[in-house]
Formats: structure tokens, sequence, C-alpha cells
């Protein structure tokens, strides 16, 4: 049992630090675009990305 926890105790912090950096990363981005005076995106248009990323992310590669 106790290595079950050390494994669990082990994903638990990787995942932690995924989600961190994953974080971080759109923090950066929104201040660069607040830094360059870029309108930050409507409603609308978080949706419409929204999707489109989806779609992108979860695309079937055609195996040539």
């Amino acid at each position: 049992m106790l290595i079950f926890t050390i494994v669990l105790v082990i994903v638990a912090n990787v995942c932690a630090v995924g989600w961190f950096l994953s974080w971080l990363r759109a923090m950066i981005l929104i201040c660069f675009l607040d830094m360059k005076h870029y309108p930050l995106p409507t409603a609308d248009e978080m949706k419409v990305c929204s999707r489109k990323a989806l779609e992108i992310a979860f695309k079937r590669r055609r195996k040539d």
C-alpha cells in the first residue's frame, strides 16, 4: 500500500506542475497582449476560438 501512495503522490505532483506551467503560459500571454495594448477577446470570440482549438486538438490524423 505504501508503494501505491508514493506513486499517487508522484503522479499528483507531476500533474500539479503541468497545470501550473499551463496557467503560467496563459498569464504570460495575457500580460503580453496587455502590454501591446491589444484588445482582449470578447465572450463570443472566446467561444469560437475555444471550439476551433478543441477541433484542432482532437482532430484525427490521417495515415498516408
